[in-house]
Parts: C-alpha cells; sequence; structure tokens
C-alpha cells in the first residue's frame, strides 16, 4: 500500500511540473497574465478554480474531523458560509471586477488605495493581506503532511512530505503562474470532489444506511446534537468570518479580477454554491456518521485516513492523492497572489519605474522566499495542531478589509481616514486578541470585537467629516 501511495504521488508531481513548463508560454509574457490570465478565465473554469481553491485541506481533511468532534451543529455554520459567501461574492465580485477591468487593478490593494487615494490604505492592505495569507497557506503544508504521514503509518515522514510539496508548488507557479494553477485546479476539483462522494458512501455503508448512521450517532455522542451553553458567539463568529472571508481572502478577491466578463461572475457563483453545499452536505454525513464506527481519533484531522484505513483501504492511494491536491490547489493560489501584493503595494510605491519584467522577477523571488518560510513554520510543532483552528485565525484578518471595500462597491462618498483608521484599529486589536495580549470585548470573539470597532470607526469618522 505505501507502495501504491508513494508512486501515486510521484506521477502527480511528475503531471504538475509538467503543466508548470507546458502553460509558461502559452500566454502572454506580461504581468496581467502572469497573475491573472489575461482576464478571459471562463465561468465555468472560473467556478472550478474558486471551489479548488476554496476546498482546500481545510474543508477536505478539517470539515470532516470537525463534525466527528463538535457535531451536527456546525452544519449550519457551513450551509450559511457557503450559501452566504457566494451571495455576497456575487454582490460584489461584480463590482471589483468592473473597477478591476477599467482599471488594471491586480491586488486588493490597487483597488482600496485608488479609491481612496492614499498609499497608506495601499500599505496597510498589503501587510493584512500577506498576514492572513500565512496561517491559510501553513495549513495546507500541514495537512498535506498529515494526511500522506498519516497514510502510510510513518513510512513516508512528514517532514520529507512538507519539504517535497514545497519545493513542487514553488517551481510550477514559478514557472507558469496563474495558467498553471488553473489547469491544475480543474483535475484537482474534481479529484477531491470524486473522493469527498466516494468518503460519504463508505461511511454510509459502514454504518448500515442512513437511519441506522443517524441512530449510532445519537447514541454514541447524543451531546454531538445539542448546542453548548457559549456556542451562540461562537457559531455567529465563524459564520461571519467564512463569509465574509469567502470575497476578503486576497486570492479570492483576485479571481474576481479573473473573469472574462461580468455575467461569467454570475454563472461561476450559482456553480459554486450548488456543488459547495453538496459537498459540504457529504462532509458532514460523512463526519456524523463517523461517531457510530470510529471510537477515538487523537488528531481530528486524521478522522477520513483513518476511516480508508480501516473500512476502505484499497482506495487509501486515492485519498492522500486528493488530500495532496486539495492542498496545493490552495497554496499555489495564495503563493501567487502573496508575490503580487509584494511587489505591487510594498516594493513599487517606492520604484515606480520598474518594468514589467523586473516586477514579476521580483514576484517569483518573493514566492520563494515565502514557501522556505512556510515550510520552516509547518515543521514546528506548534504549527501542527488543528488546521481549522489555524485557518480561522488567518482569514479573520482578512475580514477586516471587508469594511474599506464598502467604500469603492456601494457608498462613494467613503473618505481615507475612516478607511485607514478603522483597518488600522481593528487590524491591531484582532492580531493582540488573538495572541492572547488583549481579552476579548464584552464576552466577544476576537473576530466579532474587530469587526464591530471597524464599523463604528468607518461610521463615525465619515459621519463627523461629512458634516
Amino acid at each position: 500500500m505505501n507502495t501504491s501511495i508513494i508512486a501515486i504521488i510521484l506521477l502527480y508531481i511528475v503531471l504538475t511540473v509538467f503543466l508548470g513548463i507546458w502553460t509558461k508560454n502559452k500566454g502572454e509574457d506580461s504581468l496581467e497574465d502572469y497573475y491573472l490570465a489575461g482576464r478571459s478565465v471562463s465561468w465555468i473554469h472560473l467556478g472550478l478554480t474558486v471551489l479548488a481553491t476554496w476546498f482546500s485541506t481545510f474543508t477536505f481533511l478539517g470539515a470532516p474531523g470537525f463534525f466527528y468532534t463538535q457535531g451536527v451543529k456546525w452544519y449550519a455554520v457551513y450551509a450559511f458560509y457557503t450559501f452566504g459567501g457566494v451571495v455576497l461574492f456575487w454582490f460584489f465580485s461584480r463590482k471589483i471586477w468592473i473597477l478591476g477591468r477599467n482599471k488594471d487593478y491586480i491586488t486588493p490593494g490597487d483597488l482600496l488605495s485608488d479609491f481612496y487615494k492614499s498609499q497608506a490604505i495601499r500599505y496597510i492592505v498589503a501587510l493584512i493581506s500577506i498576514l492572513a495569507i500565512i496561517p491559510y497557506a501553513l495549513i495546507q503544508l500541514v495537512g498535506i503532511g498529515k494526511a500522506i504521514s498519516g497514510a502510510t503509518n510513518g513510512f513516508v515522514s512528514y517532514e520529507l512530505v512538507i519539504l517535497c510539496t514545497g519545493v513542487v508548488t514553488a517551481f510550477y507557479v514559478y514557472a507558469g503562474g496563474v495558467r498553471a494553477i488553473l489547469w491544475t485546479d480543474v483535475f484537482q476539483a474534481v479529484l477531491f470532489f470524486a473522493v469527498i462522494i466516494i468518503s460519504c458512501v463508505v461511511a454510509v455503508s459502514v454504518s448500515g444506511g442512513f437511519i441506522e448512521g443517524f441512530s449510532k450517532a445519537l447514541v454514541n455522542k447524543p451531546e454531538a446534537f445539542l448546542f453548548k451553553e457559549g456556542d451562540t458567539l461562537s457559531v455567529i463568529s465563524t459564520s461571519l468570518t467564512w463569509t465574509l472571508g469567502f470575497i476578503t481572502l486576497p486570492h479570492l478577491w483576485q479571481r474576481a479580477y479573473m473573469a472574462k466578463s461580468a455575467n461569467n461572475l454570475t454563472k461561476s457563483s450559482l456553480m459554486v454554491a450548488v456543488i459547495a453545499f453538496f459537498l459540504i452536505t457529504a462532509l458532514m454525513i460523512t463526519g456524523i456518521f463517523g461517531m457510530g464506527f470510529i471510537s477515538d481519533v487523537k488528531d481530528s484531522d486524521q478522522f477520513i485516513a483513518n476511516m480508508f484505513k480501516a473500512h476502505f483501504k484499497y482506495a487509501l492511494p486515492l485519498f492522500v492523492l486528493a488530500a495532496f491536491a486539495s492542498g496545493m490547489s490552495t497554496v499555489d493560489s495564495q503563493l501567487l497572489t502573496a508575490s503580487s501584493v509584494f511587489v505591487r503595494d510594498l516594493i513599487k510605491p517606492f520604484k515606480k519605474d520598474l518594468s514589467d519584467k523586473t516586477e514579476k522577477k521580483l514576484g517569483q523571488i518573493f514566492l520563494f522566499l515565502l514557501i522556505i518560510v512556510l515550510v520552516f513554520l509547518a515543521l514546528m510543532p506548534d504549527a501542527q495542531g488543528p488546521i481549522i483552528s489555524l485557518a480561522t485565525k488567518g482569514t479573520g484578518l482578512a475580514v477586516m478589509l471587508f469594511i474599506p471595500l464598502l467604500g469603492p462597491t456601494y457608498f462613494p462618498n467613503a473618505n481615507k481616514y475612516a478607511a485607514f483608521f478603522g483597518l488600522f484599529v481593528s487590524g491591531v486589536y484582532y492580531i493582540l486578541a488573538e495572541t492572547g495580549v488583549l481579552t476579548f470585548v464584552f464576552g466577544l470573539t476576537p473576530l466579532l470585537a474587530g469587526l464591530i470597532l471597524n464599523l463604528l470607526i468607518f461610521l463615525m469618522l465619515n459621519f463627523s467629516l461629512l458634516r
């Protein structure tokens, strides 16, 4: 079995490297093509790349384990942000696309700094973007490492998996840019969607059917079907984090710039909503039914791997490949987005005469440096906790960008002071609260307190300056 797993992973690596080389000369040699595929992505391709980027190891490994440990109540969170995020994406992405098309924006900072006429906003948006990307990108490496080392019972070490993943991802993103990512996303999306369905079928089959599966879970863990004291704020906070994060996570924001037309965004949004809801339901069933036939899982992220090993071991290589694909389909986009943010928002303002060639080269250098940092962090024990927790922290920081985004999309009279101070204060507060330096305000989670603080400053300064 270990031989099969290693062989299929090596085959997949060869395929991704080939795609990186093959796509290298497919488009124009321009920044717009390297980062946005020439703003010409079809609605089907756009929908698949959004799904592949959104359904990361966070969903593929973390979600069923989360349902297994936390209970069915979290299905409401997933269902809410699946539809809520897509609805907001539709309302905001069309406006983002129009602005991006008219003014050649590539990064979130391009849009916000231009609207508010403020370089200070560009810098703070860039810093928040990169800081938000790091924990979310980190969990992709951690998830892949856990999946492969767990599936092979340590025969392939966690450390070796992390190193290999970092090298391969850096290479094909460096070589092919977003076109390589788009092509691999199609394959990766279909692959791990299929394995999610297979996982659900296995869980239902082992449980003896739907009615029997829910009955066993209810008997074994009745508390998993009830809300506990204090759950309400946590549910609201998590729902808002991932709903607003669907728009504000920089690599998803950048997807809105890629579409061939605004109509394509509408079609891809509907596609994402339907498929995502179906897959989230399958993951919920898998995790909940697991309560009836899996007794003890020390690491919830290993839940799916343990289920395959115990009840469908011949599909284990396919599971490992899907885990590998789900992580790479997200981290590659995040690396590319971070490199564009670094050059355009932090370097170019000080060196306005940078040529496209130099700008692209600097972005590629930063890409390599960032993957080195991520690999180093992934090898640290503190980074190897539950991946949902890590992902939520990064996404929560990106959510702070939602308030200033209201300006260019729906409130044209918004001013730069309101946007800057709201973003700065809430961003600093959120980071300090998440690191334990500050306690939560009125019992609120860091996300809720930070978001309310951001909105209040934004509204008060806009109102006072308008007067």
